[in-house]
């Protein structure tokens, strides 16, 4: 059975992107464009690993990422953030589990997806 992916982004044309990469690679992928939305997906598709936009109207990445990793349900599926803004991944990741205390497998800077995603999403799921 394929591994399940949740892509969480406001941006229609990342999560069409990402979607297409991702199922070329033979993973079953959901979306969702809220944080909101991310949490009824959640519920339903039990995703594998979480594919999250740190910048989102409403509910942020970060802060869902905070919730989940308070929900023992949740707690151990594999975060990776996506962001336009990271300038040092590493450094953000770092900060983001000290200040919030929860576990990032990774951070992507959008501008790097292409070329990253697949191998982020297969070493976050423990697939290398």
């Amino acid at each position: 059975m394929a591994q399940r992916i949740l892509v969480v982004d406001d941006d229609e044309g990342f999560l069409l992107a990402a979607q297409h990469q991702l199922k070329a690679e033979g993973y079953d992928v959901a979306t969702a464009r809220t944080a909101s939305e991310a949490r009824t997906q959640l519920e339903t598709a039990k995703p594998d690993l979480l594919l999250l936009d740190v910048i989102m109207p409403g509910e942020d990445g970060f802060e869902l990422s905070e919730a989940l990793s308070q929900n023992e349900e949740f707690a151990d599926m594999p975060i990776v953030l996506v962001t336009s803004v990271a300038d040092n991944p590493g450094r953000m990741m770092r900060a983001f589990q000290e200040n919030h205390g929860c576990s990032v497998a990774d951070v992507v800077p959008k501008n790097q997806v292409d070329s990253l995603l697949i191998s982020t999403v297969q070493a976050a799921l423990g697939e290398e």
